[in-house]
């Protein structure tokens, strides 16, 4: 059963007019389209308006109806913030919560052939380099890493690159040499975990 509730600045009930170009009858169109196609089956969910934001709670069948209602609600122009209290049910999904398919790996993705080739080649790289390619490689391993990588059936992608490491790298090798490896330890290695998490996304 699908329910979907449309609640407006004054906690109304809103009946959308198709003549309208306010954000709520942009709001209410757009979730009325997503269920009018399909989109919103095992679904049920309330969405109200106040302030330039949008809150939304209740559950969605799947994690792409979610992701879809989130990325249509993005386009609406006017809305500044979208918040939520929303779960994934799983309904009609068949969701795996103990991995029986194989849809996630995770500690995993360091694992196998390919994997082991591209770090056997990054560490001769930086040993013959003395480590000033490590910008290079560290992007050549998350790549590889990154495409290993399945959480919930979903890829990831490293979109990170030498030129925007080098700095982080340069100044981390250098304190490293002068404390003795000890500036790595303690803050460098975060610094460059910190980077790589931040370049990674959906495939």
């Amino acid at each position: 059963m699908n329910e979907i509730t449309i609640i407006t600045e004054d906690c109304d009930s809103y009946v959308s007019d198709p003549s309208s170009d306010d954000i709520p009858s942009k709001l209410n169109a757009t979730l009325m389209g997503l269920q009018a196609a399909g989109g919103l089956a095992n679904c049920n969910i309330k969405a109200s308006y106040l302030d330039e934001e949008i809150s939304l709670e209740g559950t969605f069948g799947t994690i792409q109806q979610q992701q879809n209602v989130f990325s249509a609600l993005q386009q609406i122009e006017g809305v500044k913030k979208i918040n939520h209290t929303t779960q994934v049910t799983g309904v009609g999904s068949n969701p795996s919560p103990t991995n029986q398919n194989n849809q996630w790996k995770i500690v995993r993705a360091d694992t196998g052939f390919g994997i082991w080739i591209i770090g056997v080649i990054c560490f001769f790289i930086n040993l013959f380099t003395l480590g000033l390619a490590v910008p290079f490689t560290t992007v050549m391993y998350y790549q590889q890493w990154a495409s290993n990588v399945m959480i919930d059936g979903r890829r990831l992608r490293f979109t990170g690159t030498a030129g925007s490491l080098f700095g982080v790298w340069i100044s981390t090798f250098i304190l490293s040499i002068i404390t003795l490896g000890l500036y790595w330890i303690f803050i460098g290695k975060s610094n460059v975990a910190r980077w790589v998490d931040a370049n990674l996304s959906w495939a």
